[in-house]
């Protein structure tokens, strides 16, 4: 019998360097795709699917009559994701996988030490 992981299932077997192959593969993409898109643009189309993730989130709370959609909210944070790549790509093509990676130990060291009190 065959059937579909779930995107969960699919993260659980991710590594680091799945996550910075990931990056790459957005960046990449972001490249190929020549359509004259501003920074304003992607940030409005992030503001669009920051929506849908917030209409998810709705969803599943409980607060809404609608049924989640087939994305749900983990499809939902990685076209996100994918949007806030493309924006930084598009606004700073020189930054690598291996410096946000850098900056995002940094900010989560900081996130950690507020949530503990340290700060």
């Amino acid at each position: 019998m065959n059937r579909r992981l779930s995107y969960i299932e699919i993260a659980a077997s991710a590594s680091l360097h799945t996550l910075f192959n990931m990056i790459d593969i957005v960046f990449n993409t972001s490249d190929k795709i020549q359509n004259n898109r501003t920074p304003f643009e992607i940030l409005a189309h992030l503001t669009e699917e920051l929506g849908e993730l917030a209409e998810e989130m709705i969803i599943h709370e409980g607060l809404s009559y609608k049924s989640a959609g087939k994305d749900g909210i983990v499809g939902e944070a990685v076209d996100a994701i994918i949007c806030i790549l493309d924006l930084v790509h598009r606004t700073h093509p020189e930054c690598t996988a291996d410096q946000l990676a850098k900056i995002a130990e940094l900010k989560c060291s900081k996130w950690e030490e507020k949530a503990q009190g340290r700060r």
